[in-house]
């Protein structure tokens, strides 16, 4: 989640704000892991992958090959592919640790 944030709040060329888990690259788990805290970090992806979605649909293919606003030194298009294939890598992770699993 954080990530897609980050990519959003660069879309959306405002302050980086405060995202809500802490520290918010590699947050910490939740002093209590249970339904609760699992239910409300699925949620927290849930929201910020549509608010993602929302920023990308309202930003102007024009700006793509601009330099991005203090992410990086990367374009947004580039900034764009890179969330895109680091949402799919973790997707396929998610996939892989279900297959282990099992049916059920």
């Amino acid at each position: 989640a954080y990530w897609e944030y980050a990519v959003r709040r660069s879309l959306e060329g405002g302050p980086k704000g405060a995202f809500p888990r802490s520290p918010s690259n590699w947050p910490l788990l939740p002093e209590e892991c249970n339904e609760r805290t699992w239910a409300s970090d699925r949620q927290l992806v849930k929201q910020e992958r549509e608010a993602l979605i929302r920023a990308v649909e309202c930003f102007p293919a024009e700006k793509l090959a601009e330099p991005t606003s203090g992410m990086s030194d990367r374009t947004y298009e580039e900034l764009l592919i890179g969330i895109i294939q680091h949402s799919a890598y973790h997707t396929g992770q998610i996939a892989l640790l279900k297959r282990l699993e099992g049916p059920g």
